[in-house]
């Protein structure tokens, strides 16, 4: 189980000491899940661990730890998911942590939705229903203005890697293909890779595009809830089922690398 990094400094600095000198790590969250189970969280390095409580217990946020605290399997364990320190390995983390971040920095990753309209009614879908039927798609002078604004964020970022993300509703729907057809090409030409997430029902519309933007494109997502059975009875239109299986086994091309099943 991991989780994003997150720097807190509520504990305030670490408490100097030579390399050789262990204490438990300033970043460490724990939560009782039971009478003899807790949950720890090193928010630094994302970390996550059930133990039982009375090791739990002894993992007190910046304490001193004598070699005699831990059997052998206990410290190793805990050094190496970071929750046991030295003040230069702790030190050395948070550097690693900002280079990283930094380093974040110097990327954007857009989506964008051309349209929340979709063609599919799944009862799940936490979309409106009024969004879902409303016909309404981006504009070209919505192109140009998104265009200008990402180009400006780019260039006061600084960025060196862009990727944009097509999303909706559903993004690749035959009647929206001119927008999103322009968008894909604005972005391959400024050097971005491309991606989308789809019900893959129109998508033999997009054929030609996407083989004209292969070289940028690294994946595309179609989601399938489960078996062709399951699938059929959430995937619905107002005709009936819709023919995402049919349809995402006619496509077998490099640039649909991912199938997303996702389970409602």
């Amino acid at each position: 189980m991991q989780q994003a990094p997150i720097v807190d400094d509520v504990h305030g600095p670490v408490p100097a000491g030579s390399a050789g000198d262990l204490h438990v790590t300033q970043y460490l969250y724990a939560y009782p899940l039971r009478a003899d189970q807790t949950l720890l969280f090193n928010t630094l390095t994302g970390a996550v661990d059930a133990v039982g409580s009375g090791l739990a217990d002894r993992l007190q946020p910046r304490a001193a730890c004598p070699p005699s605290l831990f059997s052998a399997e206990e410290r190793g364990f805990l050094l190496e998911r970071g929750y046991l320190v030295s003040g230069d390995r702790q030190q050395q983390d948070v550097a690693a942590w900002f280079d990283a971040f930094k380093q974040r920095l110097r990327s954007f990753h857009f989506i964008v939705c051309p349209t929340l309209t979709c063609n599919l009614r799944c009862h799940y879908c936490y979309e409106p229903l009024d969004n879902r039927q409303s016909r309404t798609t981006m504009t070209p002078a919505h192109i140009v203005s998104l265009l200008r604004a990402m180009d400006r964020l780019i260039e006061e970022r600084g960025a060196e890697t862009v990727h944009l993300e097509f999303f909706g509703g559903e993004p690749f729907l035959r009647s929206h293909r001119p927008v999103v057809e322009a968008m894909m090409q604005a972005a391959d030409e400024r050097g971005w890779s491309l991606s989308g997430i789809s019900n893959g029902t129109q998508l033999d519309a997009y054929v030609p595009a996407f083989a004209r933007h292969a070289g940028a494109i690294s994946q595309l997502q179609i989601t399938l809830d489960g078996p062709r059975a399951i699938h059929d009875t959430i995937r619905v239109n107002a005709r009936g089922p819709a023919a995402t299986m049919r349809s995402a086994a006619t496509y077998r091309p490099c640039w649909i690398s991912t199938f997303l099943w996702s389970c409602a």
